[in-house]
C-alpha cells in the first residue's frame, strides 16, 4: 500500500469522525437551554371553561386551577373538575403549610377536603356567614397567614380562624392585596395603601401619591 493511499484513508477517517462529532454536538446544542414546556388547549381538559384565573401546586406536585366552572385539578395524567357549592366562577386559590387548598369564588369561598376515597371535594365556609354578609361578589385574593385565612373581595376582607370570622369593610372598595411576611398589604382605588395588622387597617403615610396608580404587584 503506497503512501498516497494511506493518506487518503486517514483523511477520510478524520472527516467521518468530525462529521459524527458535529452531529452529536449539534444535538446537544439544540437541546441546551430548552425547557420541557407543554401547552394545553381547552379541549385537553374536557368540559371546563377555557378561562383560568389562578394556579397553585400541592406537595405532591398536583396542580389546581381557578376556572370559570370550578377548581380544575391536574395530576399529570388526568384532569378533574370540582365545582363550588353555588357553581360560580372560581377566581382565586391559596394553599397553606398543611396542604389545605382554599378557594375564592363569586359569593362563595371554602376549601378542598378529601372524601372517603381520597378525592378532594369542596367544603363551603361562606355558608357560615350571617345572611347580611353573604353577598360579596368576587373573592379576588386568598392569603394563608399564621393567624388565619384571608378572603379579599371588593367590599370586605374576611378572616377565618379557629372556626370564627372577622371582617373589615371598605367604603371606597378594596382593589388588590398582597401577603408581606405576617401582614396583609391592601390598596384602595382612592389611593390609600393599608397594612392589615393586629386586627386593624393601618394607613401608610405618603401613599396618596399613588392615587392615580393601580397596584398589581408588590416585591419585598
Amino acid at each position: 500500500m503506497n503512501t498516497n493511499t494511506i493518506t487518503k484513508k486517514t483523511e477520510l477517517l478524520i472527516i467521518l469522525i468530525l462529521f459524527l462529532f458535529s452531529n452529536i454536538f449539534g444535538q446537544f446544542s439544540q437541546e441546551t437551554g430548552l425547557f420541557p414546556i407543554k401547552n394545553f388547549k381547552p379541549k385537553d381538559y374536557g368540559d371546563a371553561s377555557p378561562q383560568n384565573w389562578d394556579i397553585v401546586q400541592d406537595q405532591r406536585g398536583i396542580l389546581y386551577f381557578a376556572n370559570d366552572d370550578g377548581v380544575l385539578e391536574y395530576d399529570g395524567i388526568e384532569w378533574r373538575l370540582e365545582p363550588v357549592d353555588n357553581e360560580s366562577t372560581v377566581r382565586s386559590l391559596a394553599i397553606d403549610d398543611n396542604g389545605i387548598i382554599y378557594v375564592g369564588a363569586v359569593d362563595e369561598f371554602g376549601y378542598l377536603s378529601p372524601d372517603s376515597k381520597g378525592d378532594l371535594t369542596y367544603e363551603s365556609l361562606s355558608k357560615k356567614l350571617p345572611d347580611s354578609l353573604k353577598s360579596f361578589k368576587d373573592v379576588l385574593y386568598v392569603h394563608c397567614m399564621p393567624d388565619g385565612v384571608y378572603f379579599q373581595t371588593k367590599k370586605y376582607i374576611f378572616r377565618y380562624y379557629e372556626n370564627k370570622f372577622t371582617h373589615w369593610i371598605s367604603k371606597a372598595g378594596f382593589h388588590t392585596s398582597f401577603k408581606i411576611d405576617d401582614r396583609i398589604l391592601v390598596n384602595e382605588p382612592s389611593g390609600e395603601l393599608l397594612f392589615l395588622y393586629e386586627n386593624k387597617l393601618h394607613k401608610i403615610e405618603g401613599a396618596k401619591e399613588l392615587k392615580k396608580t393601580s397596584i398589581f404587584s408588590v416585591q419585598k
